[in-house]
């Protein structure tokens, strides 16, 4: 086989191989841009609109919470007002999140989202018009503890599951790049060794018939290949570095929103104990309010026993005061007699006198006693009318009292029920942060491993340069190559490539003068 016939194939098999490396590079550092973007984009930021909305719904589920149990009309147009600026913002956020939606499954995941949130808002909307059209207290509660809290927990999980669905979906997409980034740049490292191991052989197996104008013309050709992929190793480099810029960007915004979400964890927290401690001082308000009703009763009953007695005391008094009538009647027809009977009636009618005078004593005596106990009965009476009605406030205080607890009860649940969602919501964040890291580290790595790649491409040009000036024999002179030449020449009207590579990229070969 001619010589001019081996160059030639050997010639085609170098631009084949260069071909296919700095190709590879080219597609390499297109698709990780793409995927970068598309994570950063569509993924982390479509988790951080929708992480967002996570206050506002809480902020919005407490404002109904006290639109119900408002006592005023004032509490009530400021929950009002509060519900429509967290729906509003809400809103907005969505709207953000729209646009940042990965795949078919999460708009799926959003299409029920949006189905849960409008019946949450149907049954609220529902809930204020019973209220505006004074609905019974009963009824509409009854009505937000069954129909707006069921509403309320669907809606709930949904943004859950799209929070969680996302963390993993953007998982999984920078997983597959950080591994397709790897082969890649293992194919790139196989494909330079058997290029460097292929002009080795080349030059000594050319060398033996002292063809060193050939032979240099192929390092020359070897040399540039060599440019064209240290070029492709620096972009790739720096693109992976960018990546895990963006990265602990994104993190150090996860952070924030953790410490955010922490923030509203211990407040929900708080508002907990608050309910829980008010259902306690509300069950034993409503204890002491049982026993005062339980004691007034009992004083009740007494004072109709008291009642009772002082009726049975006047009849026995109108029995001494008409003996006392009856006795001075006696004694009358007494003193009528002793009369009659003269001197011999005498002593009689001093007794009868006696008696007489006892007998107005008696009915005297019998009098002031009824009038006394006159006074006692009514005395007695309002007493009794008194406490009947404090027995009255005593069963509205402990009607009242059950409502109260009730009421706290509710919150009670409410506030841990918030409380949970929150921790979920907390999690959620914390797993979203695992990955971005874990990102973040294998960018870290991507970019090594080009650095690493490019100082080999390096060491490759010095062997070639070395392997020119042995073959030519010649004196060599160490030229400096700018990096926009080769970029230009390789990347003609490629202003990113042209941008990457006009970082102090140099390299020394060997050219004869």
């Amino acid at each position: 086989m001619k010589i001019s016939v081996k160059l030639l194939v050997s010639f085609v098999i170098i631009a084949f191989f260069t071909l296919i490396i700095g190709g590879t590079g080219v597609i390499i550092i297109n698709q990780n841009n793409k995927v970068n973007r598309f994570i950063y984009e569509k993924g982390t930021t479509g988790i951080f609109y929708f992480a967002k909305i996570v206050p506002f719904f809480y902020h919005a589920r407490n404002n109904v919470d006290r639109f119900v149990y408002a006592t005023t009309q004032k509490d009530r147009e400021e929950a009002i007002k509060e519900i429509g600026f967290a729906s509003g913002e809400a809103d907005k956020l969505t709207k953000l999140y729209q646009k940042t939606m990965i795949d078919e499954k999460s708009r799926e995941l959003f299409s029920i989202f949006e189905k849960s949130k409008k019946g949450y808002l149907d049954t609220v909307n529902e809930l204020f018009g019973m209220i505006m059209k004074g609905e019974k207290r009963d009824t509409y509660i009854q009505f937000y503890t069954t129909s707006v809290k069921n509403t309320e927990s669907i809606h709930s999980q949904d943004i859950i599951k799209i929070i969680d669905y996302n963390a993993v979906a953007t998982g999984d997409i920078a997983e597959k790049n950080q591994r397709q980034a790897t082969n890649a740049i293992i194919f790139l490292i196989f494909f330079t060794v058997i290029a460097f191991v292929f002009a080795v052989a080349l030059g000594v197996y050319t060398g033996i018939y002292s063809i060193t104008k050939p032979i240099s013309k192929l390092v020359k050709s070897l040399t540039e290949s060599s440019s064209q992929f240290l070029i492709s190793s620096k972009q790739l480099s720096q693109a992976s570095q960018d990546l895990a810029n963006g990265a602990s960007e994104q993190a150090s915004s996860i952070e924030e929103t953790s410490a955010s979400i922490e923030e509203l964890s211990s407040m929900v927290k708080l508002s907990a104990d608050n309910s829980k401690e008010s259902a306690n001082r509300a069950g034993k308000t409503r204890e002491e309010s049982e026993a005062g009703y339980s004691e007034m009763k009992k004083m009740l009953q007494s004072m109709k026993g008291i009642s009772d007695s002082a009726d049975q005391i006047q009849s026995v008094i109108d029995v001494i005061d008409e003996i006392a009538f009856q006795t001075n009647m006696l004694a009358l027809n007494a003193s009528v007699e002793a009369a009659r009977a003269g001197e011999a009636g005498m002593g009689f009618a001093v007794v009868a006198d006696e008696v007489k005078q006892l007998a107005n004593r008696s009915a005297s005596s019998a009098k002031e006693t009824a009038k006394m106990i006159k006074q006692t009965i009514d005395g007695v009476n309002e007493g009794l009318g008194i406490s009947k009605k404090l027995s009255e406030i005593f069963e509205e205080i402990l009607v009242n009292s059950d409502v109260v607890k009730k009421q706290t009860k509710e919150m009670e649940v409410s506030s841990a029920q918030q409380s949970e969602g929150i921790e979920q919501v907390q999690k959620a964040i914390l797993e979203l942060d695992s990955v971005v890291q874990n990102n973040a580290a294998s960018s870290e790595e991507t970019a090594s491993t080009a650095e690493e790649l490019e100082n080999q491409v390096k060491k490759i040009n010095n062997v070639i340069s070395e392997l020119d000036g042995l073959l030519n024999g010649l004196k060599k002179e160490n030229k400096t190559i700018s990096s926009d030449v080769v970029t230009d020449k390789f990347y003609p009207g490629n202003d990113f490539n042209r941008k990457d590579t006009r970082k102090a990229i140099s390299y020394e070969i060997s050219e004869d003068e």
